[in-house]
């Protein structure tokens, strides 16, 4: 195969290209090498999809990073219940970035973006969550959103891990031409020289996925405590150790490494981090009302377990503050109490105890609703039915919020009776899926 020299570039990495640079380069080509006259002088280049040169990290990233984002709109957009939105999370966006995460560290950008796109696809408010919280809601759902970051440094553990013998004859291959140009920091260190790159070297990133350092430095004492890598070694001795792994091979490492890095990048106390949640949500004055027990989630928990995933992830969109309310979603009007309390804003502190919509609820169940805050959230005397409730009050508030739409949503918050009777109808119908 030959190439046209239209095809071919000349990428110039050591120095930036300005205009002056780029001039005398193809002076000096078209003098010296005249049949390269033709090729395109770049400061990087795309090669088997990784762009290589300055900035290459950068422009890798960007074109996976626009696929996940747009295939989590369109998550969003299905509509579904979070526990199908959550799998199909995990199947079709996380996966995009499987490529690209073998051969360059993980951005900077990319946490926000993994928050922002986790919030669109469950359907919450922005910053319910911190990016610790949104991958440890497992009592709340039988599925959790992957861990990009995680996920990612996992595959390029793998990927190196698996190269290994070659990316350090590489290394020492590099020493050898550099010959009497070595610095002696380098040297000592074996380093990879930046060759006037800003960005790390991509064998020294992978270098690092293998000794745990650098961006992996985070998961040195988890991996070495967990009993799921009981044969890791690290550093050059890495490879050798894998065949006293009893557990599985080469192909089961990703998954294995990912659980380890996973359990660093999750919140270690759920039932603190939910409770600090609720002061938030609900301000410190309303909060400081509350009486609740010191063990109130573990006292949730057997609960939670008899309870259907939606009604499950009502509670919680709720203990976090993800009612999409005017107030919470910034909107530019701000409404009042959809339900008919005067003076009242649209906001969850006042749902929490309106009494239009409670009666609402108390009537769909045929049963009185509690007066006690407490036990509405279930964080006191929990039971399967207390958290159908506040499904049902999510159901409803949610519903209702759907049709204040239009030109003048004020105008429509003003048919109260209307609203009130929506919600009945709604509440009723939801009711039996929960059955």
């Amino acid at each position: 195969m030959v190439l046209k020299p239209s095809k071919c570039f000349l990428v110039v990495s050591a120095v930036d290209l300005k205009p002056d640079v780029l001039h005398a380069i193809q002076n000096w080509i078209s003098v010296n090498i005249p049949e390269w006259a033709e090729f395109e002088i770049v400061s990087s280049g795309k090669y088997l999809g990784v762009w290589l040169g300055r900035g290459g990290e950068g422009k890798t990233w960007e074109e996976p990073s626009d696929k996940y984002l747009q295939r989590c709109i369109e998550i969003a957009g299905g509509r579904a219940p979070a526990l199908p939105s959550i799998i199909r999370y995990n199947q079709r966006a996380v996966s995009v970035f499987a490529y690209v995460a073998q051969v360059f560290p993980v951005q900077d950008n990319l946490p926000s973006l993994e928050q922002r796109c986790v919030h669109k696809m469950l359907k919450l408010p922005p910053n319910c969550m911190n990016r610790k919280l949104m991958h440890s809601f497992d009592d709340f759902c039988e599925v959790v959103p992957a861990c990009t970051v995680a996920w990612c440094r996992a595959a390029m553990y793998r990927f190196a891990r698996r190269e290994r013998n070659f990316l350090y004859s590489l290394r020492e291959e590099m020493f050898n031409v550099l010959g009497e140009h070595l610095n002696v920091r380098s040297l000592a260190t074996r380093s990879i020289p930046l060759g006037g790159i800003p960005e790390i070297p991509v064998l020294t990133s992978l270098l690092n996925a293998i000794e745990l350092k650098g961006d992996h430095s985070v998961y040195q004492n988890a991996v070495q405590h967990s009993p799921l890598l009981q044969w890791f070694k690290g550093g050059q001795n890495a490879l050798n150790s894998l065949q006293h792994d009893p557990s599985g091979t080469l192909d089961k490492m990703q998954t294995k490494v990912y659980k380890v890095f996973r359990d660093v990048e999750t919140t270690q106390d759920l039932g603190h981090e939910l409770t600090q949640k609720l002061v938030i949500t609900l301000g410190d004055d309303l909060a400081g009302s509350i009486r609740v027990r010191s063990d109130w989630f573990q006292q949730l928990l057997p609960t939670l377990s008899d309870c259907k995933p939606h009604s499950r992830m009502c509670l919680f969109k709720t203990i976090i503050g993800g009612w999409s309310t005017t107030s919470r979603m910034h909107e530019p009007t701000k409404l009042n109490c959809i339900f008919g309390c005067k003076e009242e804003q649209d906001d969850i502190r006042h749902y929490v105890a309106c009494a239009p919509l409670w009666q609402i609820v108390g009537e769909v169940l045929s049963q009185q609703p509690p007066l006690s805050l407490a036990e509405r959230l279930c964080l006191a005397s929990s039971t399967p039915l207390a958290v159908q409730r506040i499904a049902l009050a999510f159901h409803c508030y949610h519903y209702t919020k759907a049709l204040c739409t239009g030109e003048n949503p004020q105008l429509n918050v003003q048919n109260t009776r209307g609203l009130q009777r929506a919600a009945f109808e709604s509440g009723r119908t939801f009711l039996l899926h929960l059955s």
